[in-house]
């Protein structure tokens, strides 16, 4: 199965010297923004706070929750992958969202929403370096998750103090070598290390100029995206974990525009970014973390499922990011309603008989290993997991060994398509 994610084409941040001596902050200067480091080691990292970020997306981050990552999450308890879905939920749902609601904030208290410098008032940096960390430290835990060694990143928050696993990773050894994932491990992690040395080290740079900043994830992402993109194919083909790694990688690199725009001051740059980022998130969430891309790939129905809300898709993003902007509000339109219309065409018809079954699949036996032969990922903590799901996916694509295999298809929606005799 091959699971194409909805994402918008690289948008790349050139920051000239002029540029880069602009800054958000009130006061000047304060620590170097590290830019060029690749080796500084990060030593007994502080806890960042970690209270939620307030704002609009309060409600969309809430039914996410809700209605697709728990759910999710509590169908694989006590398996690998469970460590996985939570850790892609607190960092898109949470942290990557959470930063948005920082700009909210300060676009709300924005005279003139169509003149981004005045949000040097309005825009506290501290905050928003604080919300860039967030996402580095839970980088960490997901990567871990992928050798079933990472800590619950909704308990751990902004913390990588009581994770000695993460420590090696930011200090330059791979927890990950010997896995599929070894790549990563061996770039994303010193990415990881480096960027939380050009906001702070241990502690975040209360004084770190917003241009600063914004160069330093430039290059975070930059790797992260070099980085998923020579993943072996069956990791890049593998059911949730494909979609959890690039839902994050996708939601990463969209949240780059976004940041950038607070160097160029360009609120249209701001708008359309923010319309990429909010409209990937709830596809990719909604549409590829469940695997409904592939399965309709391997029947030949491109849309027939993903495609049910590709248009609400398209509504919560442009609408949702206009409001955060500054613009009017349709009467009646919050970004509740926004992202009911998401999932309202696939809660009862796909998601949740999917959830069901993977639900009641694993809860009989996850851990015995099916046939991995000539897999990247045989031998490794996920394998069992996912052969209980490509099973189960499996049978939904009607491959049993029954003579009437579209009989007892627990999705209509997928009977239909499938077995239209049926």
């Amino acid at each position: 199965m091959t699971f194409n994610l909805f994402t918008a084409p690289r948008h790349t941040l050139i920051v000239a010297t002029a540029v880069a001596s602009l800054s958000l902050v009130a006061c000047g200067g304060g620590g170097s923004d590290g830019a060029g480091s690749t080796s500084d080691p990060v030593t007994s990292p502080s806890v960042d706070p970690v209270a939620r970020a307030a704002g609009p997306l309060d409600p969309v981050q809430a039914e996410l929750d809700n209605i697709v990552l728990n759910p999710l999450a509590s169908a694989l308890s006590g398996t690998p992958l469970a460590g996985v879905v939570d850790c892609a939920n607190e960092l898109v749902n949470y942290k990557i969202l959470d930063t948005v609601d920082v700009l909210a904030g300060a676009l709300l208290l924005n005279g003139n929403p169509s003149d981004l410098t005045s949000l040097s008032q309005t825009l506290d940096p501290e905050r928003l370096t604080e919300r860039v960390r967030a996402i580095a430290f839970d980088t960490a835990q997901l990567l871990l998750s992928l050798n079933d060694a990472g800590s619950s990143c909704a308990a751990l928050g902004n913390s990588v103090s009581d994770s000695p696993d993460a420590q090696q990773l930011l200090n330059g050894s791979n927890p990950l070598a010997g896995t599929p994932f070894e790549s990563i491990g061996a770039t994303i992690g010193p990415a990881i290390a480096r960027l939380l040395n050009a906001t702070g080290g241990a502690t975040p740079n209360r004084n770190l100029p917003t241009a600063s900043l914004v160069s330093a994830y430039q290059q975070f992402n930059d790797t992260v995206q070099a980085s998923l993109a020579i993943l072996p194919t069956d990791v890049q083909n593998a059911p949730v974990v494909s979609g959890a790694l690039l839902t994050v990688g996708a939601a990463l690199n969209d949240l780059e525009p976004a940041l950038a725009s607070l160097v160029t001051f360009d609120a249209a740059t701001l708008q359309n970014a923010l319309t990429t980022l909010l409209s990937g998130i709830v596809s990719n969430l909604t549409t590829h973390l469940l695997p409904l891309g592939g399965l309709e790939g391997e029947v030949g129905e491109p849309g027939a499922l993903s495609g049910l809300n590709a248009l609400a898709v398209g509504e919560f993003g442009s609408t949702l990011a206009e409001l955060i902007s500054g613009g009017t509000a349709v009467p009646g339109t919050t970004a509740l309603s926004l992202l009911n219309a998401v999932l309202a065409p696939l809660q009862e018809t796909v998601l949740g008989p999917i959830i069901d079954l993977l639900s009641g699949a694993l809860g009989s036996d996850p851990l015995t290993p099916g046939d991995t032969s000539g897999s990247h990922l045989s031998g490794t903590p996920l394998a069992p997991v996912l052969d209980v799901i490509t099973g189960v996916l499996g049978t939904l694509l009607g491959s049993t060994d029954s003579d009437t295999p579209c009989l007892n298809l627990p999705l209509p929606l997928l009977g239909n398509l499938l077995c239209p005799s049926a």
